[in-house]
């Protein structure tokens, strides 16, 4: 980058059409966006049809957003509206109060800043209304994936806080919110957002910010920059969780999950038993990414690819790389903690299974006398422990959620790549411990239908989940 590049936010052209799976992170670019790729409109479909991911990366949604509220011309109006309604917003707290500026967080203004539903993309009414009303779910599904993300930003521009560019935040979450809060709350900065596909097998979110000065940002202290603007690439996931039920814990400082179980059966082969997609169908433990500590999940799953149905335990930290390791790994081989520092990601061996087994994932753990958690993953078959599928791991990040989910990458056609279609998947006898007591009922937080191939179904108890394909 030029000298004179770093004064301005750069404008993104060209592009092509944003795959329906990119809808999370498209939705998070997009709360804060000005110029992205250009996309099929025509390929947008709404209602039960498939969706295209990128939506919210619609062209003319994101024009309306940038010539207006996040141009240089009207940001500041913007920050007013902003600051005003969250001031509304903490008046109606138990005391009522004033806010303050960590009130102000990514996503919750977007409704304050555009109130009419019919003017969020001049596409058509429909496509509008849709973007509107599903806001709220890709918000907090954004923002639920952000937490798990570590802040690898190295570049001075790149840092959280360009006045302090030592500053690094403890998750993607808590660099995105304190980015917003400089450019909206402390000043009052230009927005400019590009949108891009995460490269590989991945189901997270990536995301860079830039900042634009009067001057070059030295790595250290920048007390008299002037900031002249902000942009915010969010890389989107092509695959990832097309069904889910999340808990998490209220307080995981004081309580600790120790065992989480759920039973399911092998569904029949997909239809295309020869197609490239891969699905993993798993109960799981996830932590969040905090400094010098990268969140990773835990999970026993039950996984296909064209070689068949297996069984198999997993730990993938948040710094997994899908493009270093596009591969699933030989089901024959296995990969200890110990010797995960290459891969990020350690597993069991294999064990092959076929359609109509009974499958049990089971993880048991919690925290030693020494304050580190420690947990083990393991499958049964049939009721039989299947020994070389255990996995342990130790001084790992506390699980603070519990997941059930499916996840499939590189599916082209729902009938024929899924199995089973159109039968749902159900995972049952569902036990979930925190302090070696059960939790009952489990308060499942489910999958929202748009954008995903699967609706999430629970009993009232929670001790059942069902995934129905669309």
């Amino acid at each position: 980058m030029s000298k004179d590049d770093s004064k301005k936010p750069e404008t993104v052209e060209g592009g092509g059409q944003i795959e329906r799976r990119v809808v999370l992170g498209a939705a998070a670019a997009a709360a804060v966006a000005s110029a992205v790729p250009g996309a099929a409109l025509s390929q947008v479909s709404l209602g039960t049809e498939r969706i295209l991911a990128g939506v919210y990366a619609n062209p003319l949604y994101l024009v309306h957003f940038n010539a207006g509220p996040y141009s240089s011309l009207n940001i500041k109006a913007t920050q007013g509206l902003v600051l005003q309604a969250l001031k509304a917003l903490t008046q109606t707290y138990t005391p009522p109060r004033d806010p303050v500026r960590s009130d102000l967080i990514w996503g919750i203004y977007q409704k304050t800043i555009e109130p009419n539903r019919d003017a969020w993309s001049s596409t058509s009414l429909k496509v509008s209304r849709f973007l509107y009303d599903n806001w709220e779910n890709f918000r907090d599904e954004a923002r639920l994936d952000l937490e798990k993300l570590p802040d690898n930003s190295q570049n001075p521009e790149n840092r959280m806080n360009p006045f302090d560019t030592t500053q690094i935040a403890g998750n993607l979450l808590q660099h995105l919110d304190e980015v917003i809060r400089i450019a909206l709350w402390d000043y009052a900065v230009p927005i400019t957002i590009s949108v891009n596909d995460t490269p590989g097998h991945n189901r997270h979110n990536g995301l860079i910010t830039t900042w634009y000065a009067n001057q070059k940002l030295q790595l250290g202290l920048n007390p008299n920059v002037g900031l002249t603007g902000l942009t915010i690439q969010m890389n989107c996931p092509k695959g990832g969780w097309q069904g889910y039920a999340i808990w998490r814990a209220d307080t995981p400082d004081d309580h600790q999950i120790t065992r989480f179980v759920s039973t399911w059966q092998v569904p029949p082969e997909p239809k295309n038993n020869q197609g490239d997609q891969i699905i993993f169908i798993f109960n799981g433990l996830e932590s969040v990414t905090s400094i010098n500590s990268p969140g990773g999940i835990l999970q026993p799953i039950l996984q296909w690819t064209k070689t068949g149905w297996y069984i198999r335990s997993w730990y993938v930290t948040s710094n997994f790389d899908p493009v270093a390791n596009p591969t699933l790994p030989d089901p024959n081989n296995s990969l200890s903690q110990a010797n995960m520092a290459n891969e990020n990601r350690c597993y069991s061996v294999a064990v092959k299974v076929k359609p109509g087994d009974k499958i049990t994932g089971v993880i048991a753990g919690g925290m030693d006398t020494s304050g580190n958690f420690n947990y083990e993953s393991s499958l049964l078959l049939n009721d039989q422990l299947q020994s070389n599928t255990v996995l342990s791991v130790s001084d790992i990040p506390q699980p603070c959620y519990a997941v059930c989910a499916i996840e499939s990458y590189l599916v082209q056609n729902r009938a024929t790549d899924y199995p089973g279609y159109p039968n749902a998947i159900t995972m049952s006898s569902v036990g979930l411990q925190v302090d070696q007591a059960a939790v009952t009922p489990v308060t499942w937080t489910l999958s929202k239908p748009p954008g995903k191939d699967f609706t999430t179904w629970q009993t009232p108890v929670g001790n059942s989940v069902a995934f129905l394909p669309k």
